[in-house]
């Protein structure tokens, strides 16, 4: 009996000990990300040239945005424009069977259920839908007269724009591919370096993509991105992090109390 109380007693000990190192390597990765999206966006509303002289490298006067006319890049824009969603219904339907078998049905934990829901509802749809793409008033780069639109050319974060809705500031399909990270950080640890950096590739083409249709700045993209992955980090550090104790550590007390 004192054998199987000293190993549930390690047990928690070890699972508490790399739960308290996770937290702040978590913490490290969201402050310097935080920093850095801070200087981008101190760079990009002092430097508006930045974001012509991206969209201006797709578009041809006279021609427009002749990329936005591609068969196979329109078939990648619907492909990331459904693959974050399909994603988000798995999820959706895992928690539907959960609740009706009253079990888990998969390995995933609650937690970890919580946290992808909640990285998709905060950073996609309140950030960067209902907050910044709402109410910043950024016309797309097809809509400013740099580019034959009749609308001005607005920087980055400003919110005076002429856009009336559907706006540029930020971008919404950034946003949702970034937001697939949530599902990278639910992985085994062994995985997760190898998942985030598809998520980062996949974001890239998507933001690229979106820029070559001329409906997003480079400011658009690179923001939602990093934006919503703070969110990610700070939702992994508030409900995955937090919760690792609870979960490894109930065998040892279950132990303890049997002994």
């Amino acid at each position: 009996m004192g054998i199987r109380i000293a190993f549930a007693l390690d047990a928690d000990e070890s699972a508490r000990a790399r739960t308290v190192a996770g937290r702040p390597r978590t913490m490290q990765t969201l402050t310097k990300l935080v920093i850095a999206t801070t200087i981008a966006s101190i760079v990009f509303a002092a430097l508006p040239e930045i974001d012509k002289a991206v969209a201006g490298y797709f578009f041809t006067p006279g021609l427009g945005f002749q990329f936005s006319q591609d068969a196979s890049l329109k078939w990648l824009r619907w492909l990331g424009r459904t693959a974050p969603s399909l994603a988000l219904g798995l999820v959706v339907l895992i928690l539907l069977v959960r609740v009706a078998r009253g079990r888990a049905w998969t390995s995933i934990s609650d937690a970890g259920i919580a946290y992808i829901l909640g990285v998709f509802a905060i950073a996609p749809l309140a950030m960067s839908n209902l907050l910044l793409k709402a109410n910043w008033g950024r016309p797309r780069p097809s809509q400013t007269n740099l580019f034959s639109g009749n609308l001005d050319f607005t920087p980055a974060w400003r919110i005076d724009g002429q856009c009336a809705w559907n706006c540029s500031f930020v971008s919404g399909e950034a946003s949702m591919s970034m937001a697939l990270i949530a599902f990278a950080f639910v992985l085994p640890k062994r995985h997760r370096p190898a998942a985030v950096a598809a998520v980062c590739v996949w974001t890239a083409v998507v933001s690229a993509n979106r820029m070559a249709f001329g409906a997003h700045y480079l400011s658009d993209v690179v923001l939602a991105a990093a934006m919503t992955a703070i969110v990610a980090l700070a939702l992994k550090a508030m409900l995955l992090d937090a919760a690792a104790p609870a979960v490894r550590a109930a065998p040892g007390r279950s132990a303890m109390k049997t002994a």
